[in-house]
Parts: C-alpha cells; structure tokens; sequence
C-alpha cells in the first residue's frame, strides 16, 4: 500500500514565560519525537484531549508552523524545508475541513464565490470554475441554485457540506479534517461523516482525522493515532486498539464514553 505522506520523528517545542517581576520560562515540547504514515485511501485518526499536540502536528505537517527537527514526505517529495513557490504547488494537494463551518466561510461572499475562490488564485479559466463549482455541489448534497445564497442562509450540516466542497474543489490527495463534526448535532454528525466516506470512495481521497471523539473514530477510522503530551502513545488498526489497547492511556480515553465502548460500539449509541 502507497503512503501518501510519511513524517518521522518530528519536534516542536515552544517557550512560556511566568511571572511578573520574578520571570521564569519553560519549555513545553508540542511534538515530542512523533513520526506517523498515512496510506493512500484510507483514514488516520488523531485522537488525544486538548493539548495533546494533534492541531500542531496537523499544522506542521500542511508547514502552516515550522518544525524543530524531523522530515516530512508528501507524494513522494520531501517537503521539508521546500520554498514558497513549490509550497503553494504542494498545498493544492493538501486541504483542510474545519471545526466550526460558519466561522470558515466569509459570510459577505456567496457560495460561488467562496468555492471560486481557490480556483481564482490557482488561475483556473472561468468555464472551468463554473464546472468544477456545478459538479462539487451536487457532490455534497446540495443544489447548484445554492450557490447564489450566502452562508447564513443554511443549516450547520449544510454550511459543513460548503466547507468540504471547497476543500475538494481543487481535488487535493490529502484532506486534514480538524474537528469537522464536533459543532454539529449527533444524527447531523452521522450524514457528515457518511457523505465524507462516500467521497473518499469515489475520489480515493486521504484523511487526516483529528478528533477527541472515539465515536467518531470507529465510525469512520482505518488506523488510529494515539497522542497525549506531544508524544505518540499507542498506534495501530482500529479494531485492534479498541479490542485490545495496550497503553494506560487509551484505555482510560476508551472507558470515559458512555456505553462500555471496548465491547461493541456502534456511532450515535
């Protein structure tokens, strides 16, 4: 199996500063030694509390922050420490889903515009944007009169399909999915992540899933990716990891969901 994307032993630490007239500073280390492969097709799910260094490890590796040490492989390329003209060639490959999808979309646009917008910068010619626009839409569940509203006017589910279309919209090889559902109501995560699983069979895309929740994981996760503290605590399948979790750690992030999640759980219960 082709790995779309292989990072090893990646560091990123950042200093804090206490105190007012007595200042003392720490080092608190992001990314602690973390190296991770994502194949071609699948889904690999983040997982960890708040502070656990999944949102910088999905930072670093899309190079919206820098590394201290460490290599990243993209598509074969290592992107590690490319320049700005080659940068913005690679992240036409590379898009991201995000948390809250009405703070995502600029609200004084209209949904053509926003999903033009990327294809404006990467100079795409307007017959071809108005395909690419028309096709993606009503791959997501929407309507092509749609694109003439703005983004008050839909649902949170909806305004999230918006958001997914314009990652797609330049057909990227790797989706990072930064909370996409955790704003959205339990029967509206459901469609969302079924409507992602769809797309990834048809696109045969790549997704990087960042969550805290490990409904959610087993729901839509090949392989899963432990964190906590910046380092990588437990990695494997799915199914093995809830089966049989081997670090302290997961089985206490397995035992705080209702429903005795390591015998059989099923997304919604």
């Amino acid at each position: 199996m082709k790995h779309i994307l292989n990072a090893k032993n990646l560091t990123k630490a950042y200093t804090q500063t206490r105190g007012f007239f007595k200042r003392e500073s720490s080092t608190i280390r992001a990314l602690d030694d973390v190296s991770i492969d994502i194949e071609q097709g699948k889904t690999l799910a983040v997982v960890g509390e708040s502070g656990s260094g999944k949102s910088t490890l999905a930072k670093a590796l899309i190079k919206l922050i820098s590394i201290d040490s460490g290599s990243i492989v993209f598509d074969g390329e290592d992107v590690t420490n490319i320049n700005a003209d080659r940068l913005k060639k690679v992240r036409k490959k590379i898009q991201m889903i995000f948390q809250d999808p009405y703070a995502s979309l600029n609200p004084r646009m209209r949904i053509y515009q926003i999903l033009a917008e990327p294809l404006l910068i990467n100079q795409f010619q307007e017959m071809d944007r108005r395909k690419k626009i028309n096709t993606i839409i009503e791959k997501v569940g929407l309507r092509i009169e749609d694109l003439a509203k703005y983004p008050h006017q839909f649902s949170g589910g909806q305004r999230q399909r918006i958001g997914i279309a314009r990652a797609l919209i330049l057909e990227p090889k790797l989706v990072i999915c930064d909370e996409p559902v955790s704003a959205l109501d339990v029967s509206v995560q459901a469609q969302i992540l079924e409507l992602l699983k769809s797309l990834q069979r048809e696109f045969n895309l790549t997704y990087l899933f960042i969550t805290h929740d490990l409904r959610v994981v087993r729901h839509i996760a090949d392989n899963v990716f432990v964190m906590q503290n910046g380092k990588v605590m437990e990695q494997g399948k799915t199914d093995i990891i809830f089966k049989k979790p081997n670090s302290t750690y997961t089985k206490e992030l397995l035992a705080s969901i209702p429903g005795n999640i390591q015998r059989k759980v099923k997304y919604g219960s």
